[in-house]
Formats: C-alpha cells, structure tokens, sequence
C-alpha cells in the first residue's frame, strides 16, 4: 500500500482532542471493522483500535456470541463496555443449537455512543454460501435521527450480485434524507466482499457519497492490503474526511473511519 495514499487520507483528519475543542455539533464519526471474531488478539486489541479512532457509531462484522471460535460470551456487550459504546445490538446471522447450553450464535453488531430506537433485520438472497443479514437500524444522534445499514456480503461471486441488488433498491426505496419523519442522514457500511467495481457496486456507489474514493485505499488482508471491501457510504450527510486505520494484527482487515457533518 502507498504511503503517499495513507498519508492524503490522514492529512486533514482531526485527531480526538481536535474534535472536543473545535465547535462541531453536528459532526459524526462512523466507523466499518471486521474484527475476525476476535480470535488474533483477543477483544481488547479490537476495542482499542475502536478507542483510537474515537468512532461514535461502529458497524461490527464476524461477531461471535458464544460461538464456537473466537472468545467465549457475549462479545458485542464485551465491545460495548469496554470501548464505552453503551448502546449496541448483535444481529444473528447463523444460530446453532446446543442442548444444555446457550445456542452459539455468529453475525454482526452494531456499537452506538447514542441511543437505538428501532432495529429491523432482513434476510439477504443465498445461493451456495453461509445466510448473510441485512440491518437497519435507527439511531438517536445530536444531529437528529440517523439511519444506519449495515450487512456482510457473501465471498462468494455468484452470491453477491443479488445481495448488492437488494442492498441498493433497500436504499432507493427509503425516503429522502431530511424529509418529513425522515433520518437526516443515512449511512451504508460493511464488508462488501467486493474487491472489483461490480455492476451492482457501481449502481450503489451512484446513489451514495463515498469518501473512500479518491485514495481507494485498500483494507484486506491487513498485513498485506491488496483489494479494498470496507466501505461506509452516505447520504444527507457531507463527508469531510475518510481514514483506513493502520492496525494489522488485531484482525485481518482494516478498519474504515469517516467524519461527516450533518
């Protein structure tokens, strides 16, 4: 990865104790992170990639909650306490039974230094692969009601065409941001899977503002980045900068940072 992309991205992006003296009301960093369930270096050295970015709403993919790999418990309410994310879903994507014993469960979650006020979950289309979800979830911000999505795309090809396509008509169909009883912003984010520019990336990517763009920075894998497909996408919101954070062990992928003034 060039250093000269890495160092356009960070140029202009304000540290923490930047943000807590300038006047922004209406500032939101929204963050992306495949954290590998956290089987590399545990859940603390994901937490602290989180901590550093100072993120104020993290979409979490390959979350385990009692899963069979990675650490044991709730590791979304083990994120949230330890990053200070008090609010927080986990959305189940795979649910395996166990007798006697919590049924393990595997998806993603969301982490939110505002309240939720509403959750909905579809299913995605399936082919060959594992059942992926898609979340919409409402948030509660200083700016007014936000609007997350937030998904995990299929590996595979053949899969994720259909996924990407019920993606975008999901948000061609949601109501104009800033309308009457609607979010005033809308963000889109995951791992996409994606490390070409698909016809159905290239049809979302039309109807959003993505930040990433210019320096299309690369996120996966992290030791060695080579493709990107980490994305945070908006709407109703003006980016103003866009960080791919430089952690590669605690997980295989980067973690994907945006600043946004609503």
């Amino acid at each position: 990865m060039s250093c000269l992309k890495r160092l356009r991205a960070l140029a202009h992006f304000p540290t923490p104790n930047q943000r807590r003296e300038a006047s922004m009301p209406h500032q939101l960093r929204v963050m992306t992170y495949n954290i590998r369930l956290g089987i590399q270096e545990g859940l603390y050295a994901i937490s602290q990639v989180i901590d550093e970015a100072d993120a104020d709403v993290v979409a979490l993919q390959e979350v385990g909650h009692h899963w069979t790999m990675g650490p044991s418990g709730d590791s979304t309410a083990r994120l949230s306490a330890l990053t200070g994310l008090e609010h927080h879903i986990f959305i189940p994507a795979i649910i395996e039974d166990r007798p006697g014993q919590e049924p393990a469960r595997y998806g993603q979650a969301l982490l939110s230094r505002w309240p939720i006020l509403e959750v909905q979950v579809d299913p995605l289309p399936q082919i060959r692969d594992e059942p992926r979800r898609l979340a919409r979830v409402l948030i509660d911000s200083p700016a007014g009601a936000v609007e997350i999505f937030c998904t995990h795309l299929s590996y595979l090809e053949e899969d994720r065409p259909q996924q990407g396509q019920v993606l975008r008509e999901r948000i061609c169909a949601a109501p104009l941001c800033g309308a009457d009883d609607a979010p005033v912003a809308r963000f889109i984010m995951g791992d996409f899977n994606e490390p070409e520019r698909a016809e159905w990336l290239e049809a979302l990517v039309a109807v959003c503002d993505d930040p990433g763009a210019p320096e299309a920075i690369e996120t996966f894998p992290a030791h060695q980045p080579d493709r990107r497909i980490d994305f945070v996408l908006g709407q109703g919101a003006r980016a103003l900068a866009h960080r791919v954070l430089e952690n590669a062990t605690a997980s295989d992928h980067l973690g994907v940072l945006t600043l946004w003034e609503v």
